[in-house]
């Protein structure tokens, strides 16, 4: 059995070869799968140039930016149904997620379906945030979890850790989510389906090199999404 962690990359060259080093020195023998958008800072060469040192390393090129729920949707397309695929890990390129939870989160992973690297619970927090963006954020994932009913503090964690059994019941499903609030969408339908949760506390920091992805049209997205969600998925 192996573990897949995806990552979808646009724009992220300054990144992405000092956090994939980072996950083969902790975990030699997982596996990585980058999606990358046809970035077009040259993020796919610096991935294929790693991939001659990297034997479980491995690249989707995509032809356009099309959001964050394509990539990943795209992705898992083609590997869901791998039975040899036991965990499919989430996780941002730019360094916020840091891979020393990995081996902690594919632990918990082995008794439940759903693993959240959450900010939100003891042990857990934010590094570098302002007051205002922790408002923000522990806001927003108060206003999500009460419209959508569920439990998990962390609703809008991108670092995620599935059974891909559990995965496999929601793959036909008709993702609502362009964004990131599709992380959000993933959790939920994952709930939905029956999968049960544990939440591993991590420290989240700002993005190392680069620019963020997230704006107005994004938080727009994350206000409405929920209220879509609890009308559609029952």
């Amino acid at each position: 059995m192996k573990d897949l962690i995806l990552i979808p990359t646009y724009n992220e060259k300054a990144n992405i070869e000092n956090l994939v080093k980072k996950i083969f020195q902790l975990l030699p023998e997982i596996f990585i799968l980058i999606i990358d958008d046809n970035s077009p800072d040259g993020t796919a060469d610096e991935v294929k140039k790693m991939m001659f040192n990297y034997k479980n390393l491995n690249i989707l090129q995509r032809e356009k930016k099309e959001g964050l729920a394509k990539a990943y949707l795209d992705a898992v397309s083609r590997v869901i149904d791998d039975v040899n695929i036991c965990h499919l890990i989430t996780m941002d390129a730019d360094g916020s997620h840091n891979p020393k939870y990995l081996e902690q989160m594919l632990v918990a992973g082995e008794s439940v379906d759903l693993v959240v690297g959450s900010r939100y619970v003891a042990g857990g927090g934010t590094i570098g945030w302002s007051f205002l963006r922790k408002i923000l954020s522990q806001g927003g994932n108060f206003y999500a979890r009460f419209i959508l009913g569920v439990k998990v503090k962390d609703i809008t964690s991108g670092f995620l850790c599935v059974k891909r059994d559990s995965w496999s019941k929601i793959k036909d499903d008709h993702f609502l989510a362009k964004s990131f609030p599709f992380l959000m969408e993933l959790k939920f339908r994952l709930l939905k389906n029956g999968a049960d949760f544990k939440e591993v506390p991590i420290n989240f920091s700002d993005r190392e090199l680069g620019q963020t992805k997230f704006n107005f049209k994004t938080f727009r997205e994350g206000l409405i999404l929920p209220w879509k969600l609890r009308k559609i998925v029952k």
